[in-house]
């Protein structure tokens, strides 16, 4: 009955994810030009090579942008270009906002084409129909708020559902008056429709936002009344502690959720994802099997089962999970190449060189898979092809050690051979 209950649930889940875009009518956002607002902002280095770059969006003036302070961090200096390529930016000052996540950039180019969006003045409610759109401004997708969520200090997030699970990191929000409310943060998890956003406001109307401590501890009589809200509240703190690598902390969370709800199955996944980094295998081997005993049909988590096995050595399970991954999926380049990856740890060097080739295929400028390629024709003796491997390697990462190493020893040896056939055909 609870499995039923659970398919229900998803179904109508999809159903109303489906009809987002299609049932609310939009009101002023649709008149919007969306792209006069939009913009690329890039953290240079010194020698302008770009480190990092994302979406910002005018507010307020026709020079003040918004944006992700994770995106300016450590930058030598800051580069705006618009949607349309219109312009760039000689000179970006950074000033704080409210929400110490986010952070406004002052330009000293005064823009002459699109619009500024106004921001929200309260954080947004629950069930408020919102607005996010593509890098050109283009394409809308509508959405809901499905709560607000206070973590320290002036840190707060929001969750949303979207009828995409395209949306860009860092790319606006706005309410239907087309005031932003915030920017998205990160994806609850790849091909998730579910986001969260890091609101431009602190500020409440006595009607939004569940104040989360660090730990929740609920009598045990009155958890399995309020186990579903339980379980969300648990998986969105893990969410967030996973974004800063705080693993330990994650899988506290995570640990919680699937206490408070068994079937919480994407809470089970994330388990075994901490468990993995933490090196706690064995947690890791549970967690993805129990998810695969629900959703068997997910590449990524027979993927990351491969993974796990791959580091205890168990090669013969890994090869079996990366297949199965790669049947799923046959475009999987992580899939690939790692089960390229065993058959070289194995010394099945044909099979290696078949796999790291397929690999090469998917994404033809992965310079490991071409070192591992390299590696692998070496031990079969095919010494000219290793060359050509090792040197292709090279050429897309200049600075790839192992590869320059894996070059000179397969030259060296290449060269001894054939001193010494020639010396036998003197004799």
């Amino acid at each position: 009955m609870r499995l039923l209950l659970v398919h229900l649930i998803l179904l109508l889940s999809f159903f109303l994810l489906a009809t987002l875009g299609q049932t609310h009518p939009l009101s002023s956002p649709q008149s919007i030009d969306w792209s006069g607002a939009v913009v690329t902002v890039q953290a240079l280095g010194v020698n302008n090579q770009v480190m990092k770059s994302g979406p910002g969006v005018y507010i307020a003036t026709s020079n003040t942008i918004l944006t992700l302070k994770d995106l300016i961090k450590n930058a030598h200096h800051i580069r705006i270009r618009s949607a349309q390529n219109r312009y760039e930016s000689a000179y970006v000052s950074p000033q704080a906002t409210e929400n110490p996540k986010l952070i406004q950039l002052t330009t000293t180019q005064t823009r002459q084409f699109g619009v500024e969006l106004s921001t929200a003045a309260c954080m947004p409610r629950m069930g408020e129909h919102i607005l996010t759109f593509d890098e050109t401004g283009r394409q809308l997708y509508s959405g809901i708020v499905l709560n607000n969520y206070h973590l320290s200090g002036n840190v707060w997030i929001t969750a949303i559902a979207l009828a995409t699970d395209k949306a860009v990191i860092g790319q606006p929000v706005t309410n239907d008056a087309g005031e932003i409310i915030g920017l998205i943060a990160f994806q609850s998890s790849a091909k998730s429709s579910h986001y969260f956003v890091y609101p431009v406001t602190s500020q409440t109307d006595n009607n939004v936002a569940m104040d989360l401590p660090a730990s929740i501890d609920i009598p045990a009589e009155d958890i399995s009344a309020d186990s579903d809200s339980l379980a969300r509240q648990e998986f969105f703190l893990g969410l967030f502690a996973l974004s800063g690598s705080n693993y330990e902390q994650a899988l506290m969370h995570f640990r919680k959720s699937v206490a408070a709800d068994p079937l919480h199955l994407e809470a089970w996944f994330q388990i075994g994802y901490c468990a993995n980094k933490l090196k706690m295998y064995d947690t890791a081997i549970e967690a993805f099997q129990h998810y695969i005993r629900f959703v068997p049909t997910n590449p990524e988590v027979h993927y990351n089962l491969g993974v796990v096995y791959s580091q205890l050595e168990y090669y013969d399970k890994a090869i079996h999970s990366f297949r199965k991954s790669l049947e799923l999926n046959e475009k999987y380049v992580k899939a690939s190449y790692n089960l390229a990856v065993v058959y070289n740890r194995q010394q099945k060097y044909k099979q290696a060189v078949q796999a790291f080739k397929q690999t090469i295929s998917l994404k033809p400028d992965y310079a490991e898979a071409f070192f591992g390629l390299g590696l692998a024709l070496g031990h079969l003796n095919k010494h000219q092809q290793a060359v050509d491997a090792f040197q292709q390697a090279l050429a897309i990462r200049p600075d790839y050690v192992q590869a320059m190493i894996g070059l000179g020893l397969i030259r060296s040896n290449y060269s001894e051979q054939a001193s010494s056939s020639l010396s036998t055909q003197q004799q």
